[in-house]
């Protein structure tokens, strides 16, 4: 069903081959009908679970706009919160007007990243324990909190500690906002969507670097277009997005009808698949029919790893085997043929359902098939939040100890250089795969950083187009490791693994910041 899977050269990405197999092997039969007289799905070949069977008929239109809405003004208010300390760390003095040394900035630029470091593992497992919704919704409310609080810090030790609160607060959003677009959209347009909410990093930008511009910057006169505006202003200005992204997700974003049928909160998973595809579907019809353990394992919704084009796979919790694991099964006709006649009642299943501990979570993701997937997503994190977000915090000082004396107009454009990369990446997700936009997206991008070393010293201006140039590729890269990210964990441990890699990623960027804090007069080394 899946051709060339083993070929390198003809797997531009697993999603492409599941289309594929879809499209050519399994052409939509008639609807039939379920317990509750209702259309649910048509068969479909392959090994796409039956959730995605139902949500690949079409989410209605303003429900999926709403949800990406939503989920990308996350991205973008996370992006506003973690560039907000690159942009006043220019401006931020000491108490007594002295400019802070090099290690007083390092922790200020590390605060925020030692608490997503902290939130984005502690972030990831609770959403798999307690829902994705939940989480995301508590972590975008202490983020905002914290930001709007630390405008009042009197010292740098209070503004560093708040800095650290927000930091655990976008660090659990992250995987968060993340698995649930991998949950919620079709498999056809997974990756484009993800994609969208990513780019949504670069609406962030834009807006913290405009922002900054008009509260700290100069106009064409040399003058404060604000006078008497101070970094405490725009650290106000900079949580107003996470407030308005709150709102919203509590009025619009449902929870993954996946995370409910892996809890076993099938009513709820149906209840949300209607309000989702505006079909209905009977709660019995969800229930997993037991016997589907193979070896040990049990494959979880079907899923596959994009790195190896395996299936993914969970070791069994003890005593799973004898009750039935939790999760979803692969039938592919589950909901079109409605419940097995073999399945155990709601409430017997619920009584009989083992749960999955945080630690079986952490050592599923370690474990069996996935445990090269994850170290090597692991590496490929830690290098790219080393690079990007070591750049991406220090522009502004970067920009101003090479000579420019109003650096918020520069790093203005290296935001703006983020919709070059968007762009690319919602046209070359699917035609190259996650696995090839990734790594020319980074070849392309370490280039740049290159051609910045050599330039930065002798012609000011030709930096500055490096600079954006290393943003845009770097920005394609990271809409291609999110989607590749999120694809390559089973729903039982998604954030889990998500929240480990971003951990990892975070744990990067907080050395990058004392390394940068140290290179900050060795433009070319650092």
């Amino acid at each position: 069903q899946r051709e060339g899977v083993d070929d390198e050269s003809k797997d531009p990405g697993v999603w492409d081959s599941l289309d594929k197999a879809t499209s050519s092997k399994a052409a939509p039969s008639s609807p039939s009908k379920g317990k509750s007289g209702s259309n649910t799905t048509t068969k479909v070949a392959g090994t796409m679970s039956e959730v995605d069977e139902l949500l690949n008929l079409g989410l209605k239109p303003r429900t999926m706009q709403l949800i990406t809405l939503v989920l990308a003004c996350a991205n973008a208010a996370d992006a506003v919160e973690v560039l907000a300390v690159g942009f006043f760390l220019t401006v931020y003095t000491n108490k007594d007007g002295s400019e802070l040394s090099g290690a007083d900035k390092g922790v200020l630029t590390g605060s925020i990243y030692m608490g997503m470091l902290v939130g984005g593992v502690v972030g990831g497992w609770l959403s798999d324990v307690v829902g994705r919704k939940r989480t995301l919704t508590c972590s975008l409310a202490l983020n905002g909190m914290a930001g709007l609080v630390s405008a009042a810090s009197p010292y740098l030790g209070w503004l560093a500690t708040f800095r650290v609160l927000a930091g655990i607060g976008v660090g659990a959003s992250v995987p968060c906002l993340f698995t649930l677009g991998a949950e919620l959209f079709p498999v056809q347009t997974r990756g484009v969507y993800l994609s969208y909410i990513a780019s949504f990093w670069m609406v962030g930008s834009i807006y913290a670097a405009g922002a900054a511009w008009i509260i700290l910057g100069l106009n064409a006169h040399r003058e404060r277009i604000l006078p008497g505006w101070t970094w405490r202003a725009f650290v106000i200005v900079a949580a107003m997005p996470v407030f308005l992204t709150l709102a919203l997700a509590l009025v619009f974003l449902p929870e993954s009808p996946r995370y409910l049928i892996y809890k076993g909160r099938y009513a709820e998973a149906a209840k949300n698949l209607h309000k989702l595809t505006g079909r209905t579907v009977s709660p019995d019809e969800l229930v997993p029919a037991a016997g589907d353990e193979d070896d040990g394992h049990h494959y979880v919704d079907g899923e596959t790893d994009p790195l190896t084009c395996a299936p993914l796979a969970l070791p069994l919790a003890a005593g799973a085997a004898e009750d039935g694991e939790e999760g979803m099964t692969t039938s592919a006709s589950g909901l079109a043929s409605g419940p097995s006649s073999s399945s155990p009642s709601l409430s017997r299943r619920r009584h009989r359902r083992p749960s999955m501990k945080g630690f079986d979570r952490m050592k599923a993701v370690f474990g069996g098939p996935l445990r090269l997937t994850t170290l090597r997503l692991m590496v490929v994190w830690f290098t790219l939040c080393f690079g990007t977000y070591g750049l991406s915090t220090w522009i502004s000082s970067i920009f101003k100890v090479i000579g420019i004396e109003n650096e918020f107009l520069p790093t203005f454009l290296f935001a703006l250089a983020n919709l070059p990369g968007n762009v690319a990446s919602f046209v070359l997700i699917e035609r190259l795969g996650r696995k090839r936009l990734l790594a020319y997206s980074m070849l392309l991008a370490a280039g740049s950083a290159f051609l910045f070393a050599l330039t930065s010293s002798r012609a000011v201006w030709l930096a500055v187009v490096a600079a954006c140039l290393f943003q845009a590729f770097s920005v394609a890269g990271w809409n291609a490791l999110d989607a590749l990210s999120t694809e390559s964990f089973p729903t039982a441990t998604r954030t889990t693994g998500m929240g480990l890699l971003s951990g990892t990623g975070r744990f990067a960027s907080l050395i990058a910041m004392f390394v940068n804090g140290s290179l900050e007069h060795s433009v070319a080394l650092l």
